[in-house]
């Protein structure tokens, strides 16, 4: 067996959803550690009312809790609320969501179900994404016109 020195160079840090220990610069995994809702909402970016919000309505389900009742979110709770962020932020529907969320509750038998739903989706996001690349195109051209007038290459149109 090893032995320390005396002065050994230990930090214990939280990371995410992992309890990390360094220990002479090795860094060692101990395990799954649970977030309370503070923790949770700060790391996610959501108020502690949306995530109460979200299991109420089944995004979030089965969130394990102490011995007080207080809710301390495992790993398998975050991914899913990373992935549920993801999805709104991108203008997924919560009602798709939780569609979504139920069909993965049921199991391996709705598989086809659940990549069915992630591709009707992928294609209205896609109909979105070349709907904004437009707009964007249409911005960039009015910009270059008034960089036009600004430079005095044109006139402004409340001068004309």
């Amino acid at each position: 067996m090893k032995k320390f020195k005396k002065s050994i160079d230990f930090e214990l840090t939280i990371s995410s959803i992992y309890l990390v220990v360094i220990l002479n610069r090795n860094c060692i995994i101990l395990g799954g550690i649970n977030m309370t809702i503070a923790e949770v909402s700060k790391e996610y970016d959501l108020t502690p009312d949306t995530l109460r919000y979200y299991e109420r309505i089944g995004l979030i389900s089965n969130v394990p809790r102490n011995k007080s009742g207080i809710r301390n979110y495992d790993e398998k709770s975050c991914k899913r609320i990373e992935f549920i962020k993801c999805m709104r932020n991108a203008g997924v529907e919560i009602e798709i969501l939780i569609e979504y969320m139920n069909l993965l509750e049921e199991g391996s038998t709705t598989a086809m179900a659940r990549k069915n739903l992630l591709e009707e989706q992928r294609e209205k996001l896609l109909e979105k994404q070349k709907n904004i690349k437009a707009t964007i195109d249409r911005l960039n051209y009015k910009i270059e016109i008034y960089n036009d007038i600004v430079s005095g290459k044109r006139k402004d149109f409340t001068e004309e």
